[in-house]
């Protein structure tokens, strides 16, 4: 193996039995730098590496100094994971808008799982009605209004919502429905 001493110095190709005269093993270990690769033929014909192991001799406060460095970096990062989810917001909303002629069963089908999957995942959900203007928008009448609103309350009372908020607007216009678990 190749080692290199406290003082610095390489000693190349040292018996494993002749390293620890290069050391005081009271203050000093002994740390794989490199390990070995390949495999090559010596003297008399015996298997070695060609590329020897190398060791460095360490005093053991800078081990320790390394050691104290490596915890005070994982806690580092540790507080800056826990700052950064600090830093997100505790409200966030979802926000579906829909126009007053959507289809009940388009409601009904992947809406409705959308709005559930967002409630599930502890987000607010803000349904806002006659934001969206089709170009062959057909007039709605209020009975029909009313009924979308009241299935959009059914599909998020079943998920296990409630309203978060008073309703915003009018069934005349725009309105907006918020509900939050």
């Amino acid at each position: 193996m190749d080692v290199v001493d406290a003082a610095g110095t390489f000693h190349a190709r040292v018996a494993a039995a002749d390293v620890a005269q290069l050391f005081d093993a009271a203050t000093h270990a002994l740390v794989l730098a490199r390990a070995e690769s390949g495999v090559g033929v010596g003297d008399g014909g015996a298997l070695t590496a060609a590329v020897p192991m190398l060791c460095k001799a360490v005093s053991l406060a800078d081990l320790a100094e390394r050691s104290r460095l490596k915890v005070h970096t994982r806690d580092q990062k540790a507080a800056a994971a826990a700052a950064k989810a600090a830093r997100k917001p505790k409200n966030e909303a979802k926000e579906f808008a829909f126009g007053w002629a959507i289809d009940e069963r388009d409601l009904l089908t992947h809406r409705r799982k959308a709005i559930e999957a967002a409630l599930d995942k502890g987000v607010r959900v803000v349904v806002v009605f006659g934001a969206k203007r089709s170009k062959t928008s057909r007039r709605v009448p209020p009975e029909d209004k009313r009924r979308l609103v009241a299935l959009v309350e059914s599909v998020c009372t079943d998920a296990g919502a409630r309203r978060a908020a008073p309703d915003a607007g009018s069934i005349d216009g725009q309105l907006t429905l918020t509900f939050g678990r």
